[in-house]
């Protein structure tokens, strides 16, 4: 496989040890692209087998007995190690697959389990790591640290007044089932992806259940048609529309001007023209699907989600949601919750949602911002996770905020010799692909190939400040990345790997796909270092375009129009805004105070 052929490495007389710490996605795709470069990874991993939050057991944190991922495999896999079709996977598959690319490569050579990180200290220029395991503490020096120990560790509680009187607590983190809560009444606070199928899961067996919100959350379906996954339509030619994201021709191409960016782009405008055209008779082409992307027989009723049929009183909720909360599908303020299983329970009466926050727990009565009062067997709190380093010994990363990092992974005082890999969490997209990405960058600053922006400080500052406005509504979530085309095209364009579309002339159909179809990582595989060009253009040229031409060609016009107006608001955002607004409704507000002003339209069409 041409992703073996590995190229001499620029790493000199000594071979450079590093220690990696976790073994779950992160930390194997770092110890690969560590051995690539002819670096010796030394994995450090406190549990006895791989896959980290994907590795269930009952004493852990992790996945619970029926997640399902929000991600389809497209940008859940690496780029060296792909599957052909699109599908999301079951946290078992998803295990099974983290295995695989193990095998495949023989990480498990590196990989220490049983040892517990305790301490990360720096000083001489080497670090030193100290473990514990059943028997002692050891302690190694190392050249360089990867800490892969993931964003899923320490549960944060809601603070509200006297939550901590009330005599039954539990957070997600421990959630496995819904076995416990049969019967009881039972209060869920907050609604990420996570909290999405946990309440829905709980609402089917207990004697009542109340979904507490402070806002309204921005939700989408996991199948977008009914039948291809969301993350599909995660293209070039959406991202390209919104200047926050940076894209520009030089990714694309490999330098910009204003002829380039007009060629590219009508380049584009002609070839999606083409495809509307044929589009009726995309029937022809082979035989007709006949499971969606949960792999769910296709019939004359339309699925949404997983197990969830399509009804219009849910599509009008979801969109009020989004609309009220200053959201729509193109324009996202806020962190994107890819699953709506929950949604015909709400619906059903089965789950009961106040949006006006909660005031106070006293007595073992609950308070909600409206007035309402609720008296819960239990309160589940959905309500994700904080970072916290605490085995750093004299390293500080302030606030514990990753993007005070550079792309969310390297300390700027310690010249690419510390990496935090798997704290980039795109709006839409994988956690894995961007860690791939981010390794790759890492193994290549410790061999001398990169090196780190000479002003990397006002770096991390311009794109901490990027982040935070493009994601306003989501304050609390500091590992989120509102473009994974972004990041992974700014890590790409340091490394050398950036698609480049003016050496692929010949082949339309390959620029086709890379503009309209859904990202993969094998797009960074075509060139640079540990190339796989073969491999990378099988893999793109399997997957199906799904999103319909016709909004390609929206959004292809609406990048050639802001190549002369920057200030633009793109035409798509303005259809995507007035659709929400025609469907929503404020009986779907559950108590959330805030009304429809003429600033709350303003942010939907701010980019």
């Amino acid at each position: 496989m041409e992703g073996d052929k590995k190229p001499p490495s620029p790493v000199a007389e000594k071979r450079l040890r590093v220690a990696v710490i976790g073994a779950g996605a992160s930390g194997l795709t770092t110890i690969k692209q560590l051995k690539d470069d002819g670096i010796l990874p030394i994995c450090l991993e406190k549990e006895q087998d791989i896959g980290g939050v994907f590795y269930w057991a009952p004493h852990k944190n992790g996945v619970y007995d029926n997640t399902t991922l929000t991600i389809s495999n497209a940008l859940m896999s690496f780029s060296d190690f792909t599957e052909k079709q699109r599908y999301f996977m079951h946290h078992s598959e998803y295990l099974d697959y983290l295995r695989r690319y193990a095998k495949r490569y023989q990480l498990l050579d590196h990989v220490r389990f049983g040892a517990t990180v305790i301490r990360v200290s720096h000083e001489e220029g080497r670090w030193t790591v100290e473990w514990k395991t059943k028997d002692n503490i050891q302690k190694e020096f190392f050249d360089a640290v990867a800490v892969c120990t993931g964003t899923h560790q320490i549960p944060r509680f809601p603070n509200i007044r006297g939550l901590e009187t009330f005599n039954s607590v539990v957070h997600t983190v421990h959630y496995k089932n819904n076995k416990r809560f049969k019967g009881k009444k039972v209060l869920c606070i907050g609604l990420g992806e996570s909290g999405a199928d946990i309440v829905r899961e709980i609402s089917d067996i207990a004697e009542e259940c109340v979904l507490g919100l402070r806002s309204l959350p921005c939700c989408f379906d996991r199948l977008q048609d009914g039948v291809h996954a969301t993350d599909s339509f995660t293209t070039r030619s959406h991202h390209a529309i919104a200047p926050v994201f940076s894209f520009n021709a030089r990714s694309m191409v490999g330098f910009e001007s204003l002829f380039v960016r007009f060629y590219l782009i009508m380049l584009s405008l002609v070839m999606t023209l083409f495809a509307c055209l044929v589009w009726p008779f995309r029937s022809l082409s082979g035989p007709p699907v006949a499971i969606d992307e949960f792999r769910q027989p296709l019939s004359k009723v339309k699925m949404r989600d997983l197990k969830t049929e399509r009804k219009k009183p849910a599509d009008a909720l979801l969109a009020s949601w989004r609309y009220f909360g200053g959201n729509n599908m193109l324009n996202p303020h806020k962190f994107l919750t890819k699953n709506s299983t929950f949604v015909n329970n709400v619906l059903d009466g089965k789950i009961r949602v106040n949006a006006s926050g909660i005031q106070a727990v006293a007595g073992g009565w609950v308070r909600f911002g409206n007035g309402e009062v609720f008296r819960p067997d239990v309160i589940v709190c959905c309500t994700g996770y904080v970072d916290k380093f605490e085995f750093l010994d004299g390293v500080v990363v302030p606030h514990d905020d990753v993007r005070h990092l550079f792309k969310h992974a390297f300390h700027p005082k310690y010249s690419g010799r510390l990496a935090f890999i798997g704290w980039a969490r795109p709006v839409s997209g994988g956690i894995p692909c961007c860690s791939e990405m981010v390794a790759r960058y890492f193994a290549s600053l410790l061999c001398g190939r990169c090196h780190l922006p000479s002003d990397v400080e006002a770096v991390i500052l311009r794109e901490k400040e990027m982040e935070e406005r493009a994601v306003s509504g989501s304050p609390e979530l500091r590992s989120v990345v509102p473009s994974v085309v972004s990041f992974m095209d700014g890590i790409a364009k340091e490394l050398g790997c950036e698609f480049r579309a003016i050496e692929h002339w010949h082949s339309p159909l390959l620029l086709w796909k890379i503009w309209a179809g859904g990202l993969v990582a094998s797009q960074y595989r075509l060139r640079g270092p540990h190339a796989a060009p073969k491999q990378a253009r099988e893999s793109i040229l399997s997957k199906t375009v799904s999103m319909p031409s016709v909004f390609v060609l929206a959004f292809s016009w609406d990048y050639l129009v802001k190549g002369f107006y920057p200030s633009f608001t793109p035409f798509s955002v303005r259809v995507d805004t007035m659709q929400h607004w025609f469907v929503a409704d404020k009986k779907y507000l559950f108590g959330y105070a805030k009304q429809e002003t003429p600033a709350l339209k303003e942010k939907m069409l701010t980019l």
